[in-house]
């Protein structure tokens, strides 16, 4: 019996030092008490040219804007007979303060290494989609290896930020060639963090 005492003892030992290690464990992987970013997130509208949602079409052009923490993800669909053209060198972001910046394609073949190349005018033939991943020029930063990017939208891990977010406004600047004509598309948009 006293064998059987000693074994439960022991087992019950162990099952306490197991449920302080999984507390311990599981506590360590929990956010900090000041970091609030899965409470509070971006809330993106498209306000000029108003639509209700994150796209603007007209006879021409459908544009899809996706913003991303690093990126603003746009979906441009040619609806006419005749090939677009981008001209990225000439599209900018102007940031909540004001303050313009040229945007890079990402998906143009563009490399974070090569930021400050020139860009190439994207076509986009009749009936076909481009999908692009834009950044400011000036977020790709150099790095021991390669470079990095800076994100376009900072994480809202405290109240300072989420402040410096909420009720802004930043616009996306778009050149293009379309039907044999320059035409800018310029699309404002309201940010909300609360």
């Amino acid at each position: 019996m006293k064998f059987f005492a000693e074994v439960t003892e022991i087992v019950g030992i162990v099952a306490i030092a197991g449920a302080i290690f999984l507390l311990t464990a599981l506590s360590g992987c929990a956010p900090s008490k000041t970091d609030i970013s899965r409470v509070f997130s971006y809330n993106f509208s498209l306000v000029n040219p108003p639509t209700g949602t994150l796209s603007f079409e007209d006879k021409d052009l459908r544009f899809t804007f996706s913003p991303e923490r690093d990126y603003m993800k746009v979906v441009f669909t040619n609806k006419s007979a005749r090939p677009v053209k981008v001209f990225w060198e000439e599209a900018l972001y102007v940031d909540k303060d004001g303050s313009s910046h040229t945007l890079v394609a990402k998906n143009a073949g563009h490399k974070d290494s090569d930021s400050k190349k020139p860009q190439e005018p994207a076509t986009i033939a009749p009936g076909a989609q481009l999908t692009e991943w834009l950044m400011p020029r000036d977020n790709i930063r150099p790095g021991l290896i390669g470079s990095r990017v800076e994100p376009m939208f900072p994480r809202l891990s405290n109240p300072e930020i989420i402040d410096s977010w909420d009720r802004t406004a930043f616009k996306v600047t778009l050149p293009m060639e379309v039907n044999g004509e320059t035409k800018t598309y310029e699309f404002e948009f309201r940010v909300k963090t609360r």
